[in-house]
């Protein structure tokens, strides 16, 4: 079982990441994106925003989760917790219903990207953060 807290805006994350400085939050988050593919994810300059809603703190605190790592229930754990953000920052931001309607679709298809290849990105150690 994965610890959680809600934050001010919403969002889901685990304590250590609620309490990190943005120092801490910057040396391990990158948003949406593989961290090891860092060197080409500058061509994708909105790879944080589904259809003009910001999302990347929702990348941020998956990266965290990821990083700080455990076992495979774990890393589905932390995929789910992503999706819930991902929905919860689409619900709250979407101005027009088409745009809540598609950007969740898009959310939709890339937590399952995640899902399917997320376990290269993973800390299965268990530490790290």
């Amino acid at each position: 079982m994965i610890e959680t807290i809600i934050l001010s805006n919403g969002l889901d994350c685990s304590p250590s990441y609620a309490k990190a400085t943005p120092k801490q939050r910057k040396a391990v988050c990158n948003g949406i994106g593989p961290g090891w593919m860092n060197w080409i994810l500058w061509l994708f300059p909105f790879r944080n925003y589904i259809f003009l809603i910001k999302i990347k703190e929702c990348g941020d605190i998956h990266d965290w989760d990821y990083t700080t790592g455990g076992d495979e229930q774990d890393r589905l754990l932390y995929d789910e917790r992503l999706e819930v953000n991902m929905t919860q920052r689409i619900d709250s931001r979407a101005r027009w219903p088409w745009q809540r309607n598609v950007a969740l679709k898009v959310a939709a298809i890339y937590k399952w990207v995640v899902n399917y290849k997320g376990s290269k990105s993973f800390n299965y150690i268990g530490q790290g953060v």
